[in-house]
């Protein structure tokens, strides 16, 4: 079924007519082919001619409020109280499994992909809580290596969320590399693209993008 413009139509309107693919060369040689209205149209100019007059359903649209709101009550007080450990757990082709805790608080960890299944050093991830709010308000890096722990505080107008590796050009570890990721103001209202140095964490963040709004929360993004 193709859609025609051309050749009669009593109705005014263009309309459907049925097409054969093979015959498509022999249309074009005999000229237009003619295009009528359905069965279905055609009832409705002559309700149309008859004064009836279409009346529109109602549509039921649900009240919402797309911010971010400070009532989390809802969620519960168990919300709050609910809190991961950043935890390594080495398993050596030989003996026995090792666990290695660590007092960093967060969501969210991210390692180089390079270096997945691999030796490396550092982990990226959320960490830091508000007490007005569910999220993270700070990034933080572990260095599995020397045992040395960076972290930034946003703050708790902003609200972290999972940064990604991007290898340096020419770099040879992770510690060669950004760390980029959103980050949400809450007091501007606005979305935030953070980059840091992963090896200089503690610095703050070497480049800030801002959007001109706030895009929905999200994550387990790419970055390309």
């Amino acid at each position: 079924v193709s859609r025609s413009s051309q050749g009669p139509d009593p109705g005014g309107d263009s309309a459907y007519a049925v097409r054969d693919p093979g015959k498509e060369e022999s249309e074009a040689a005999e000229g237009p082919v003619d295009a009528y209205p359905t069965d279905q149209r055609a009832r409705q100019k002559a309700r149309k001619a008859q004064g009836h007059v279409s009346k529109k359903r109602p549509q039921v649209v649900e009240d919402h409020h797309d911010d971010c709101g400070e009532d989390f009550g809802p969620l519960g007080e168990d919300y709050f109280a609910e809190e991961g450990v950043l935890t390594l757990v080495e398993i050596p082709p030989r003996g026995d499994a090792r666990l290695i805790e660590t007092e960093i608080i967060g969501e969210f960890p991210q390692v180089d992909p390079r270096y997945r299944g691999k030796t490396r050093n550092l982990v990226a991830l959320a960490s830091g809580a508000s007490s007005r709010r569910p999220g993270s308000t700070a990034l933080s890096v572990q260095n599995w290596t020397t045992g040395q722990h960076q972290s930034f505080e946003f703050g708790d107008q902003r609200m972290v969320e999972e940064f990604l590796f991007v290898p340096k050009a020419g770099g040879h570890s992770d510690l060669d590399a950004w760390l980029v990721g959103p980050v949400l103001n809450l007091k501007a209202g606005v979305r935030e693209i953070c980059v840091f140095d992963a090896a200089h964490v503690n610095d703050g963040p070497v480049c800030i993008w801002q959007a001109d709004y706030a895009w929905p929360l999200g994550f387990h993004g790419t970055w390309a």
